[in-house]
């Protein structure tokens, strides 16, 4: 009989997000990892606690539909669940984390056996509270498994000598770049910093950036960096770092290599933030990426062939305006093939009326080193496009996309849809494209009227 596979083991906040409007948003950073561990077919073990309260059993009814053990889950009869009060203060986000919530209690003695853990994932949060902290401690002495610390510093409940100190136990440390400038200050750029931490506690650095990506610095030595491709559409970057780890932990689950891991974990977080909240009750989701990643770490950043799979884009996360783009090209006698879906509408918010660097597009979306003899390679051949949607269909022929033609289409789109409203309220024509001489006339006048106005 096989042995079961080791299992991912996470430790630390539940929650729920509670909005000025009245919404909430169920999350906590242990909590999405082990949702998106959960799509990707891992089984982990969510180790946390609740309050006895309706908030409670709607946290244990979720993780039970998406298949996730609650085994872990306690119910706590004196604690609330967690929440976090959200605010807004001149359109920016305040986040009030309260205090004495039920994940601070997280008790030892009623947590289930450890069978076979792969790893143990925490946050800096769950070190708040003596409570927690000391089974916490004494799940780590239990075994001497790696443990990786999800850095989250949220005032007043974090000190800098406490992280180091957990981060001194941690085999990797996953912070963003502002974070990296606290717990490790003074002179010098993000390598120098993360090498002065990795010196100074031992362990692997994950730094991520935002838009500029993330950068990796492994307890061996290795380094790593990733950009997200340039045309990302952003709906909501709540849970991108917890996207970006959930995958960061897949790869060293399954071996991948640390540069093909942190391409995976980029584009995986590039479609969480083009989707509304942190995580995606929406499996075949999972299954592509996985479906694109190839079995055994294999398949779309070089496989055997050297073949790159399509990368997958969840439909909600792309204009009605895209392309297929599709590169065929060989480096030292491999041959490699790239094919990605290129959302337009972005391309054009971002580049105007000049022609993107598509060639730059595919290899970003690759996890291709644009500064590379590979990608100096693959900008010698040319691109074929195909699959336009919207009005890109009008603009491409031949596996040739004209972007002046689909610019010049996309400004005009983009100016009806602001004169579409005014013509059906105050002429009561609902049908703007029916009535061509009129249409011709409003744009004219919108137009000059627009330029006088920046004249």
């Amino acid at each position: 009989m096989r042995d079961a596979p080791a299992r991912p083991v996470l430790f630390g906040e539940v929650l729920f997000d509670h909005f000025p409007d009245g919404s909430e948003v169920l999350g906590g950073a242990p909590f999405n990892v082990a949702w998106h561990l959960r799509g990707f077919g891992e089984s982990p073990l969510l180790l946390s606690r609740v309050g006895r309260d309706a908030a409670g059993a709607r946290v244990r009814q979720a993780m039970r539909a998406w298949g996730l053990d609650d085994a872990g889950l306690q119910e706590d009869a004196e604690h609330p669940t967690g929440r976090v009060r959200i605010t807004l203060d001149a359109g920016e986000p305040r986040f009030e984390i309260l205090p004495a919530q039920a994940y601070d209690f997280i008790d030892r003695a009623g947590l289930p056996p450890l069978e076979r853990p792969a790893f143990l994932y925490h946050g800096s949060l769950a070190l708040r509270r003596a409570a927690a902290r000391a089974t916490l401690q004494a799940i780590s002495g239990d075994a001497a498994l790696p443990v990786f610390l999800d850095v989250n510093l949220r005032a007043p409940w974090w000190a800098a000598e406490d992280v180091l100190r957990w981060a001194g136990r941690a085999a990797w440390v996953k912070l963003n770049e502002a974070e990296l400038g606290q717990l490790q200050p003074g002179a010098g750029g993000l390598e120098a910093r993360a090498r002065a931490l990795q010196a100074r506690c031992g362990c692997g650095v994950l730094v991520t950036r935002g838009e500029a990506g993330a950068w990796a610095l492994s307890a061996e030595g290795e380094t790593a960096g990733v950009r997200p491709a340039a045309a990302v559409r952003v709906v909501d970057t709540v849970g991108a770092g917890d996207a970006f780890a959930a995958v960061f932990l897949l790869g060293r689950l399954r071996g991948w290599p640390l540069a093909a891991t942190l391409a995976r974990a980029q584009d995986f977080a590039s479609a969480i933030v083009g989707l509304r909240g942190a995580t995606v009750a929406e499996r075949g989701l999972y299954q592509a990426f996985l479906a694109a990643w190839g079995e055994g770490g294999a398949g779309r950043y070089g496989g055997r062939s050297g073949i790159i799979p399509r990368p997958p884009i969840p439909p909600a996360a792309m204009s009605h305006n895209t392309i297929r783009a599709r590169l065929d090209f060989s480096f030292k006698g491999e041959g490699h093939e790239l094919d990605t879906v290129i959302d337009l509408e972005a391309c054009a918010d971002a580049a105007g009326e000049e022609t993107p660097d598509f060639h730059r597009l595919l290899a970003q979306a690759h996890g291709i080193d644009t500064y590379s003899y590979l990608y100096e390679a693959l900008e010698s051949y040319d691109i074929e496009f195909s699959e336009p949607t919207g009005i890109a269909a009008g603009c491409c022929h031949d596996g040739i996309l004209d972007w002046p033609c689909f610019a010049a289409a996309w400004r005009e789109e983009r100016e009806l849809r602001a004169l579409r409203p005014i013509a059906a309220r105050v002429m009561g024509i609902d049908d703007l494209d029916g009535h061509a001489a009129l249409k011709a006339a409003l744009l004219a006048a919108y137009r000059a009227g627009r330029s006088g106005a920046e004249g």
